[in-house]
């Protein structure tokens, strides 16, 4: 996606100078250019996306300006572009001629062409040296009998000296004079085609309707009367008048669109965003995924982490994330993805464990590959080195990649708990909500400890509540005695 341009069309462009700011799902690039030159084209805006090897900018020589150019030669019946108008040879031997410079001319069949500015005129009939204007780009006519023929009816065209000129592709037409046509029509001799924004169907001019709407489907009354849609507004498609349920629809739109106040913003997804709208759609719509918690006393796994401190600091999430991979050593069908084409479980032999990071970009979920191996120092010193890269926006992309299990850390947000929505394709996410103080019972007496609630959200593809719930109570029971997971680190 380009995020935002640097340069603009007619600026000077140095070597190596950066041109552009180029997201994907995993970083954002500034892109150098290779080449010195004059800006003539910017192949897309910003907040578009383009596919990777599309061309994004076109520079010239060194005080070239961007203006309209003559496209390459084409075969009678063939077509080209000049300046943002398509133009197709007539029959018979009718050429385009090569392309030239911004300012220069070429040859269409017999007749002359040149680009340029100003308010160039059609000179008198069958003057040689008359000029006219093609959807802004200046046409001379050359030497004989060439003249601009007279204007056609929308789909028809034109003739130019003896060859035909037809406007573009597609749906483009030529219009008449001074006439501007909606719908994407190319206009020739009033500048370019405006493709209407509003796709709101509207009812025919003179159409009077009378009497109720005609409405056979139940479904389609409950939907109107649910949207509080007045039936006898809205006209009917269907066989006879009668409205159907895309009529209705399309009147909920209507309604929702008008419902927009003029101090409303919409705001495009771009960039990171647009990749976690895309991730959390997909783990939505394909994983059938099931939540469960637990609330544990989380006390001895902070007295633990102080007495680890006195020789190796290391952070709570670390200390955490050791004691999750502990647990999933004994239940591996947590540790897998699930193939819906072959219709397999894939289980993980390693487990490369994902944090969860909120950086000023959006989430990202940096890997740690082979988190089994790592001791608790490793883990805590690895965890920290990637938090920072990650909310620093310069983690590489290859680190954003690869986990098959994460760990969400929601508590730094303040809250208790969360359902957590699995980082597809993988089957499990667990969550650690914050830690406060609370009432807990301890050998039969009430006392004050530091409590938290643990979460697994898990996909049931890949396992059932056994499973689920044995993982979730191991790493419950760890936190509450992280002596007993010694065996297991």
């Amino acid at each position: 996606m380009i995020t935002c341009w640097k340069v603009d069309i007619g600026d000077f462009v140095a070597v190596d100078e950066e041109v552009v700011e180029v997201e994907t799902a995993k970083a954002a690039v500034e892109v150098p250019i290779p080449f010195a030159g004059t800006v003539l084209e910017l192949h897309a805006r910003a907040g578009d996306t383009i596919a990777v090897g599309s061309p994004l900018i076109t520079v010239g020589e060194p005080g070239r300006s961007g203006e309209a150019k003559l496209g390459p030669p084409n075969e009678p019946g063939g077509s080209a572009r000049l300046g943002g108008v398509g133009l197709r040879t007539g029959e018979g031997e009718a050429k385009l001629g090569p392309p030239n410079e911004p300012g220069g001319s070429a040859r269409l069949g017999g007749v002359g062409l040149r680009t340029g500015e100003g308010e160039a005129k059609l000179g008198p009939p069958n003057e040689p040296g008359g000029s006219a204007r093609l959807g802004g780009v200046g046409l001379r006519t050359g030497e004989g009998e060439a003249k601009l023929g007279p204007p056609n009816e929308p789909g028809g065209s034109a003739r130019l000296g003896g060859v035909g000129l037809r406007t573009g592709e597609g749906e483009a037409k030529l219009g008449p004079p001074n006439e501007p046509r909606s719908s994407g029509s190319v206009l020739i001799g009033y500048g370019t085609g405006v493709v209407t924004s509003s796709t709101r169907r509207r009812r025919p001019a003179g159409v009077v309707k009378s009497g109720p709407a005609k409405v056979i489907s139940p479904i389609v009354r409950r939907l109107a009367t649910e949207n509080g849609i007045d039936l006898d507004g809205v006209t009917g498609s269907g066989a006879g008048g009668v409205v159907t349920r895309a009529d209705v629809d399309r009147a909920i739109a209507d309604v929702r669109s008008d419902a927009i106040r003029d101090d409303d913003v919409r705001i495009p997804l771009t960039g990171i965003r647009t990749t976690i709208a895309e991730k959390v759609t997909t783990s939505r719509r394909e994983i059938p995924d099931a939540t469960t918690w637990v609330d544990v006393d989380a006390t001895g796994l902070i007295a633990a982490r102080r007495l680890i401190a006195e020789t190796a600091p290391v952070s709570l999430l670390a200390l955490l994330a050791r004691l999750a991979v502990a647990a999933l050593r004994e239940f591996p069908d947590l540790n897998s993805s699930f193939d819906p084409h072959s219709k397999e479980i894939l289980r993980h032999n390693h487990i490369h464990l994902g944090i969860a990071v909120q950086s000023p970009r959006g989430l990202v979920v940096p890997v740690i590959s082979n988190a089994e191996t790592l001791d608790t120092v490793t883990l805590s010193d690895r965890i920290a080195a990637l938090v920072a890269q990650a909310r620093d926006g310069n983690i590489a992309p290859a680190l954003l990649s690869g986990g098959t299990v994460t760990l969400n850390n929601y508590g730094v947000f303040g809250v208790d708990g969360a359902a957590s929505i699995i980082n597809h394709p993988e089957a499990a996410i667990l969550g650690v909500g914050r830690i406060v103080d609370r009432p807990w019972v301890v050998a039969g007496e009430l006392a004050v400890r530091r409590v938290t609630q643990l979460s697994l959200t898990f996909d049931h593809r890949v396992c059932d509540g056994a499973s689920a719930g044995g993982l979730l109570r191991l790493f419950a029971d760890y936190v509450e005695n992280p002596v007993a997971a010694l065996g297991r680190l």
